[in-house]
């Protein structure tokens, strides 16, 4: 099998505004080139590592492992796109394919289109009518909408609250461009589902958006699988439809094996009906398909923990961290799995940079409250839990951690009825708390916690 990376083509242009521009085109070469048979693509999240390096774009390829590169260049003048782009043999140097347009900004998906096919057949390789479809699906015929989507998705890769809102109001203005843009309406979706993750928004504000904007992406078109990814998700952590959910996330899957996100949503589908085994089965294969994703590296140390496999957590969290010491859902899952271990000066210290990093994220602050408490520090914890209550008159406070809180300190009861209210307010994070978080394990046997498994086994609300 041959194997390439498209390098992030660089943006020429003196507006780094136009950044979304040249990331645009990497990624969708990448994916095109992604659908050929007989050809392996690196992921997208390591070639983006490189972006911005010094260093030579044959450096990088033998660093990847691969047999030949795509390198390219970006400019744009006025209402002209300039767009340089070759393909280079790794190991001889030479020049396999080289190609400069000259077209309008309207003109981005033909030229696309033509790198990747330009490429494939240098390589001799053909898109099956099959895959040509599923690069048909993501198709507008606005440019406005093409433009305003490329941004909407620069924005969503830095998943800070501030830029997943400015991503969500682009990926609107993609819609009002073209209200028949499925990838738009998918993109919405996506939006919300970092926001209700990590607790930006709540339940009843994010899931109710991502599903009216996956399930109207899926009406344009029914074989979307990153529409199919989101509503999965949803159906398990906030309809608490296990079937339903792994039946469209397995199905996503077949649609695009080579898609990570849909891999990883069926892994935590699995994860939080038990099948903890195939779990990690299935983030494996998805990290695989893009190593060095700073949300799959994540994952991996989540399913880990809730596995109950804390020395692989805690080792695989170690190494992640490294790739980006700045990430702080990577700490977040490592402090748990050292708290779970007994390690508490260590998950501390962790949580408390994680706290630090996110900008005083309320779902952290109420875990570290929770690591304060098992580590015997009750005043800092009941402080912090303090804190939070205040903090809940304005921003949407989830209750699971407040809840493993209060079980840290042996407050049984408040820490049930926080459990309770996390099931009434249908907290993303409740499906994972009661399948697996050793948290909890104090309160499993109580009446009231095995009353929350059943509502939630039934899809009670």
């Amino acid at each position: 099998m041959q194997s390439l990376a498209v390098l992030p083509f660089t943006n020429a242009s003196d507006n780094p505004q136009m950044e979304y521009l040249s990331d645009g085109l990497t990624e969708n070469v990448l994916f095109g080139l992604s659908q050929l048979p007989g050809i392996q693509v690196v992921a997208r999240s390591t070639v983006f590592r490189h972006k911005g390096s010094v260093e030579d774009s044959l450096c990088i390829g033998r660093t990847l492992g691969v047999n030949a590169v795509v390198t390219g260049r970006v400019r744009q003048r006025g209402a002209t796109l300039l767009i340089s782009a070759e393909l280079i043999d790794v190991e001889s140097g030479l020049q396999l394919w080289g190609a400069q347009y000259r077209r309008a900004t309207e003109d981005l998906f033909d030229i696309e289109d033509d790198i990747a096919t330009e490429i494939s057949q240098k390589l001799r390789l053909k898109l099956s009518p099959e895959k040509r479809r599923v690069l048909d699906r993501r198709r507008t015929d606005s440019p406005e909408a093409y433009h305003l989507y490329l941004k909407g998705r620069f924005y969503w890769g830095k998943r800070t609250a501030e830029s997943l809102y400015k991503s969500i109001k682009l990926f609107r203005q993609a819609i009002e461009a073209d209200p028949m843009y499925a990838l738009a309406y998918a993109g919405l979706a996506e939006g919300y589902v970092p926001l209700a993750y990590h607790c930006h928004l709540a339940p009843s504000e994010a899931w109710p958006k991502a599903r009216a904007a996956s399930e109207r992406a899926l009406e344009i078109e029914p074989e979307l699988p990153e529409a199919l990814a989101v509503l999965g998700s949803m159906k398990a952590v906030y309809d608490w439809d296990m079937s339903g959910a792994e039946a469209l996330l397995r199905k996503a899957v077949a649609l695009d094996p080579k898609y990570p996100r849909a891999r990883q949503a069926l892994a935590e589908c699995l994860m939080i009906t038990g099948r903890f085994g195939n779990a990690i089965g299935e983030i494996k294969r998805a990290l695989d398909l893009d190593p060095l994703s700073l949300h799959m590296n994540a994952a991996v140390v989540m399913n880990y923990y809730f596995a109950r496999r804390q020395v692989d957590a805690i080792k695989h969290g170690r190494q992640a961290i490294e790739l980006d010491p700045s990430f702080y859902p990577t700490r977040f899952f490592l402090a748990l799995a050292y708290q779970a271990s007994g390690q508490h000066a260590e998950a501390v210290a962790e949580i408390q940079q994680a706290r630090a990093l996110s900008g005083g994220s309320t779902l952290v602050t109420g875990t570290l409250a929770g690591a304060l408490a098992a580590a015997g520090k009750e005043a800092e914890a009941r402080a912090l839990l303090d804190e939070l209550e205040e903090v809940g008159q304005s921003r949407y406070v989830p209750q699971i951690p407040v809840a493993a809180a209060h079980a840290c300190l042996r407050d049984s009861d408040e820490a049930l009825s926080r459990l309770e209210r996390a099931c009434d307010e249908r907290c993303v994070w409740l499906a994972y708390a009661l399948a697996g978080d050793p948290r909890f394990d104090g309160l499993r046997n109580e009446v009231r916690f095995r009353s929350l498994v059943q509502r939630l086994a039934a899809g009670v609300r």
